[in-house]
């Protein structure tokens, strides 16, 4: 619903002079504007003043209703109304008030806003304008209305409308009462604004003081404001903390005599410039230096606003990041890059003088035992003890440096002949091998040493460096805890040993690597019991060679899991094929045999290949066992629980302790080959065998002989009651398909009717 609009017509206008003058009326609209002015004079908030007007008309006037409303710009060009007072009984709740052109905007208020002009309405019931709105009119008791323009300088932004209680109620002189007091209501809404706006501008300009003050007292940097004049206009509590100063002793103070520093401080540059950044040492009140990154900038004003944020943690964290970018964090001594860089200008230095340098590699031997058999920290103890007796054994002037792992590096310089270095590596070396304390055990470690000199063996760090290692190598393959210095032949082994790494590696790979596989002879009866499978690398070295580079390198571990899960996978080929399978028997390395995985890995490739454990046997050879007993028996045990079968390979060759043996589930004994071969010509080797084969017996365990090749060996070994063999005498190493072959025929070994025991 919406009011209708009653312009000035002509008979709109002589409307206005029919109504009889009242007296009484009048004396009241002129009550009303003074009254109204008297709040003008007094209220200046917006609201509070709106509604004591709109009260005043209804109160003082004697009028029924009355309202104000202000025009909004939006698509709808409404009037919001923003005060009222009166019988209103929802009236503006349920209209929509616009002043646009349609018929909406065609109603008193709406045309006043849209005009600017006075719009009066003498009574609703005959008015045929007000048609459509009458009866809502006339059921709250508006019998006439008028709405006043509000005006300023922009034009009309609003209208006040008022409705009488009676038909005519607007004469000629009321209406212009009643306009006087829309402009007075005009005027007064306009300085309640601009009064507004000061006081708003007066408390946003407070609380932005309050809030820099809030901003820069609790800074976490150190702020100061100077004048033009040098002098100290503002200091935060920071600034006094930093400086070790009260506030009082800093506000005023010239900015010179507060501050005192290594060197001249940053000023601020032409305002709008930018910041001035710089570091600086400060000196507190009590002497004590402070660095500081320091901030300033010109301020409009001409005075400069300095921060300074104390920089003593990031020295400190920046000189640790320094320490740990040039040292090693274990053991504290210099990392692979300080020496380079001190070996590089050891070369210069040597170069000018004339002198040598010498680059020793020392590497500990088999420092991985000490990790695997006691733990990591006791590990890291060992190699911090040998750091401090390195350092202890140089000279003053030489680096020692550990690059990673086990290996470290001694730098030495002033040397006059190669001699002083021989005599300072055979110090080295027996300094290492005195028993030391570490992690709550008394150990015994021995190392391997390589030297390269300047200019003999390279003219750069790297190649020194490279070169040393080349000679700890040979003196680890000499036979370790020895000292060797750098030879040129070295670079060609090392060439070829790297050529054999990448060959294996890619023959790992592209399956190039083959099992073949020895059959074992069971000497009562001839026939094939077992067969021991063997790495053969077809166009490739020999595993005298492989092996070892492949344990020395780590290849060892993929190299094993591959040949434990080939091996398995022939077992089930072969049953598939309907083959009686005999059990397999699959060399495991020491270094494979020191990890915890290895059980977890066989039944991993049982399951695989849906293999019965018992036709899979792992040979372990003595060193790898007695190694650390205690592990073993540990990994022996979980094997067993698979119900896979363990032997005990090359036995006699090494230092086995009898009440470990005991104690270890091996259900077989192999008499090494170099026992085999002269048992029938060396009474010592022969006493050997008989030894071994009574002891397996003692213990429970069947004992297999290796390396049998001639018919006196196999008598030998039957007399004395050995359970099986392998060898040439019956048959080499067959590749898979032939030893199914084998199998398939039954061939067995004809066993001398006369030798039987």
């Amino acid at each position: 619903m919406a009011e209708a609009a009653h312009g000035k017509a002509p008979d709109q206008a002589g409307a206005l002079t029919r109504p009889t003058a009242d007296p009484q009326r009048l004396t009241r609209a002129l009550r009303l504007v003074s009254e109204c002015n008297s709040v003008l004079v007094r209220v200046h908030d917006e609201h509070a003043l709106l509604d004591a007007i709109c009260h005043l008309v209804v109160e003082s006037g004697g009028y029924l209703m009355a309202w104000i409303g202000y025009a909004e710009h939006d698509a709808q060009r409404s009037v919001r109304p923003v005060a009222q007072s009166g019988h209103e009984a929802d009236y503006l709740s349920r209209v929509r008030v616009s002043w646009d052109e349609s018929e909406l905007g065609r109603g008193p208020t709406g045309t006043a806003v849209r005009t600017g002009t006075t719009q009066v309405n003498q009574n609703w019931l005959t008015n045929p304008r007000m048609a459509p709105w009458r009866e809502a009119a006339l059921q709250r008791g508006y019998q006439s209305s008028i709405a006043l323009p509000l005006r300023d300088a922009g034009g009309c932004f609003g209208a006040l409308t008022i409705y009488g209680v009676e038909p005519d109620a607007f004469n000629a002189d009321e209406v212009a009462l009643l306009e006087q007091l829309a402009d007075d209501l005009a005027f007064g809404i306009g300085a309640a604004r601009t009064a507004q706006a000061r006081r708003n501008a007066v408390a946003a300009l407070q609380a932005a003081e309050q809030r820099w003050r809030l901003v820069l007292d609790n800074a976490a940097d150190a702020v100061l404001l100077t004048r033009p004049d040098g002098r100290i206009d503002y200091a935060n509590r920071q600034a006094a903390a930093l400086l070790g100063r009260s506030l009082p002793e800093l506000l005023g103070a010239a900015m010179d005599d507060a501050l005192r520093a290594d060197a001249p401080l940053p000023h601020g540059g032409a305002p709008g410039a930018g910041a001035t950044r710089a570091e600086a040492t400060l000196h507190r009140a009590d002497g004590s230096a402070v660095p500081v990154e320091v901030n300033v900038v010109r301020l409009p004003d001409g005075d400069d606003y300095a921060s300074y944020r104390d920089i003593s943690e990031r020295k400190r964290y920046e000189a640790q990041l320094e320490y740990m970018a040039t040292h090693d964090a274990l053991t504290g001594l210099a990392n692979r890059t300080l020496l380079a860089d001190r070996t590089e200008q050891a070369i210069v230095h040597a170069r000018r003088a004339g002198q040598l340098v010498a680059a020793l590699l020392l590497d500990l031997d088999r420092f991985k035992v000490v990790n695997d058999s006691y733990s990591h920290a006791v590990g890291d103890a060992l190699l911090r003890e040998v750091a401090l007796r390195l350092r202890d054994a140089v000279r003053d002037g030489d680096t020692v440096a550990r690059l990673g792992g086990d290996e470290f590096m001694i730098l030495m310089t002033d040397l006059d002949s190669a001699d002083d270095v021989a005599r300072f590596a055979q110090r080295l070396l027996a300094a290492v091998a005195q028993p030391l304390h570490a992690g709550g055990h008394e150990l015994v470690v021995s190392a391997s040493l390589g030297a390269a000199l300047y200019p003999r063996d390279g003219e750069f760090a790297a190649t020194l460096m490279r070169n040393a290692d080349l000679a700890m190598y040979r003196a680890k393959d000499a036979g370790r805890a020895g000292f060797a210095f750098y030879a040129p032949d070295m670079n060609q082994r090392m060439r070829e040993r790297l050529e054999l790494e990448g060959g294996l590696r890619r023959a790992l790979d592209g399956e190039v690597l083959q099992l073949h596989f020895q059959p074992q002879i069971d000497l009562r009866d001839g026939r094939v019991c077992g067969a021991e499978a063997l790495l053969r690398w077809p166009g490739g070295a020999s595993p005298t060679e492989f092996i070892p580079l492949a344990e020395e390198t780590g290849l060892i571990q993929p190299l094993g899991a591959w040949v434990i899960d080939r091996a398995c996978a022939a077992i089930r080929d072969w049953q598939r094929a309907g083959l009686e399978v005999p059990v397999i028997a699959v060399n495991v390395s020491a270094r494979q045999f020191q990890h915890d995985d290895l059980p977890e890995q066989v039944a991993q490739a049982l399951r695989r290949h849906a293999v019965d454990p018992r036709r899979f046997e792992i040979e372990l050879t003595e060193s790898a066992v007695m190694d650390n007993p205690q592990r073993a028996l540990d990994l022996l045990g979980r094997l067993a629980a698979l119900g896979v079968r363990t032997a005990l390979d090359d036995f006699g060759t090494g230092y086995s302790s009898l009440a470990h043996l005991k104690r270890l589930p091996i259900g077989s004994l192999k008499i090494d080959q170099s026992f085999v071969h002269d048992l029938t010509t060396d009474a010592d080797d022969a006493a050997i065998a008989r030894l071994v084969i009574a002891l397996g017996h003692d213990l429970g365990q069947r004992v297999i002989a290796e390396g049998v090749e001639s018919a006196a060996q196999l008598q030998f070994l039957r007399r004395h009651g050995c359970d099986a063999m392998q060898g040439f005498l019956f048959s080499a190493a067959l590749p898979a398909a032939a030893f199914a072959e084998l199998l398939r025929s039954g061939r067995r070994l004809e066993l001398d009717a006369a030798a039987t025991p």
